[in-house]
């Protein structure tokens, strides 16, 4: 005698089918938010390494912050990102992992750190960290968008620009949503780093965009 053989039948198939489909829609975002997290995770210790090298940079230079750029109008120009590279001697810690392709993903806070003096064609000259109010609550360096894609290496300060005030910069140049599940990764002027989600950086009265006292256009 043969042995009889029993078969899926089409109704069981489809069940199986459309669990496998339910579990993939609940999981497959949680992967992606965990790929995300890990991204976050890498590009928060990169913020923290380019915060200490600032803080070595201000040692070195009599407690003066890291300008944004000097030279220019004639003669060679050095932004800050190749300013700091003798403190750093790392090309990849300026790349965020979810902007591979940015050669320099983030940016210096624009009036918190950088005076506006542009004599001798510098650019925001760094202004001395006695001048900081508070700089566990001031922003030193965060992650840097420009709306059109082009390069930018410091983000306008919501104290004196209200947001989407300045052209070709409607967020400030913070990247909105944020890189990193909503938010982006933030130095302070002591050094630590931290997320902070979009919407706080985006709000005028929050404590990291702060007023300095020598600074005549506030």
């Amino acid at each position: 005698m043969y042995a009889s053989r029993k078969g899926f039948t089409l109704i069981e198939l489809l069940v199986v089918i459309a669990i496998i489909a339910i579990l993939a829609a609940i999981l497959f975002p949680v992967f992606a938010r965990a790929r995300e997290k890990a991204r976050q995770t890498s590009c928060l210790s990169n913020v923290k390494q380019l915060g200490l090298a600032f803080m070595m940079y201000a040692q070195d230079f009599d407690e003066t912050c890291i300008p944004l750029a000097n030279g220019g109008y004639g003669v060679a120009r050095y932004n800050w990102y190749t300013i700091i590279q003798p403190y750093v001697k790392n090309q990849h810690i300026l790349i965020c992992p979810s902007r591979p392709k940015r050669a320099v993903a983030y940016g210096l806070s624009f009036n918190n750190i950088a005076a506006d003096d542009t004599s001798a064609g510098g650019l925001g000259k760094g202004v001395a960290l006695a001048n900081i109010a508070s700089p566990a609550d001031a922003l030193m360096l965060t992650e840097a968008e420009r709306d059109d894609g082009a390069q930018i290496y410091y983000v306008y300060s919501l104290k004196r620009y209200a947001v989407g005030a300045v052209a070709g910069y409607a967020t400030n140049g913070i990247p909105s949503p944020g890189r990193h599940n909503g938010g982006n990764n933030v130095c302070f002027c002591d050094g630590h780093a931290k997320w902070v989600t979009t919407s706080t950086m985006l709000n005028r009265q929050w404590d990291g965009w702060q007023k300095q006292p020598a600074d005549s256009l506030w």
